[in-house]
């Protein structure tokens, strides 16, 4: 039984190290340091998709040629493809061609006559990147007549590296795919009328989309909060005390006459991973207020006396200090009563306050 000698063991650390060098795993760099490493010069590292077939090759010191002739004509005709031999290359992590059909026989084959050959090809070893059961990736290395073939040593040693890359790669893809769909979300949230943010249990933003930085803004103004994260501090004041389980719907005051419908419930557009907690959506829908009349403005309870005496005068179009006269106050206290009575309204300023009650007059 072939077994790693103790360089062998200090390469596959070393060749390890460098591939898990940096967070973003490289196709690249595992074939670089499958040659600068181990000696294995020409290679070509595949994406295995859904149906098996290969594609999107990363390449050293292989002809480009050969990538297109074998793409064009050749890619149902690989002895060692996952589509040609299914079973075995998921029990067998290495395979060398003569592992799957004689020698006599390959040196009879199209494959080798009309893409092998020709480009001095001839020894040919698979190793298969796989996700569980599933192959992902393929990992080609080739010499040609005059080397030597892969031996045992070859095959243990490109065994024990695999599960390593599997696990990289298998986890680069996650990440891969999960950024492609946030892409093509962010792409279509982005041209949403409706505030869309998308956020986790720690409650940290993953994603807000335009008009809900601009509500949340909004919302920071009216609420007199101090300056910071206007999404974040939205998001909790929402979700204060509730359970994000069961989903959350409220309405929430804006200036200028104006609400905000917001509905938060758990995403369920991707599956949480390793990477990626599970993540909840908040859409947030704004919508304008009836404004109330000077009638029902003058008659709501939430206006003390002193108010809806300021609050005629001013619909009459007197200013502060006349107010202040008319009333025996001072013009502070006329100040104040009127900031309450913004308030309470839902108005930022006089102009405002003038408007609503001049143009909701009841006759």
């Amino acid at each position: 039984m072939c077994a790693l000698s103790l360089a062998d063991y200090r390469n596959v650390q070393r060749f390890i190290a460098e591939i898990t060098a940096t967070t973003e795993f490289s196709r690249d760099r595992v074939l670089h340091s499958l040659s600068k490493i181990f000696g294995y010069h020409k290679c070509v590292f595949w994406k295995v998709d859904e149906s098996g077939r290969l594609h999107q090759p990363a390449t050293l010191n292989i002809d480009h040629r050969v990538i297109e002739l074998y793409l064009q004509h050749f890619s149902q005709r690989d002895i060692l493809s996952p589509n040609r031999i299914p079973h075995r290359c998921s029990h067998h992590k290495v395979l060398r061609t003569k592992d799957v059909i004689a020698r006599k026989e390959y040196e009879q084959t199209e494959y080798y006559k009309c893409l092998m050959q020709p480009f001095e090809m001839y020894h040919e070893l698979g190793v298969y990147i796989t996700d569980g059961n599933k192959t992902v990736g393929v990992i080609g290395l080739t010499r040609s007549k005059g080397e030597k073939d892969f031996n045992a040593g070859d095959m243990l040693r490109l065994e024990t590296i695999s599960r390593y890359i599997s696990n990289a790669f298998v986890q680069y893809s996650i990440h891969e795919e999960m950024v492609k769909k946030q892409r093509i979300l962010e792409s279509f949230v982005d041209r949403s009328t409706h505030g869309i943010v998308f956020f986790d249990k720690s409650l940290h933003i993953h994603y807000a989309n335009p008009v809900a930085t601009q509500l949340s803004g909004e919302w920071l103004t009216n609420a007199t909060e101090d300056g910071g994260d206007s999404v974040g501090r939205f998001i909790q004041s929402i979700i204060q005390g509730m359970d994000l389980e069961r989903g959350i719907d409220k309405t929430i005051d804006l200036p200028f006459n104006r609400a905000l419908s917001v509905h938060i419930a758990p995403y369920i557009g991707m599956e949480p991973n390793a990477l990626h907690p599970s993540l909840y959506i908040a859409q947030m829908k704004p919508h304008l207020v009836k404004l109330a009349t000077t009638k029902e403005v003058l008659e709501a309870e939430s206006l003390t006396q002193k108010e809806r005496e300021v609050l005629a005068c001013v619909s009459r179009g007197l200013t502060n200090p006349e107010i202040a006269n008319e009333l025996f106050i001072s013009v502070n206290t006329v100040k104040r009563h009127l900031q309450s009575i913004y308030r309470k309204i839902g108005v930022t300023n006089r102009t405002q306050l003038c408007y609503q009650v001049k143009s909701r007059t009841t006759t």
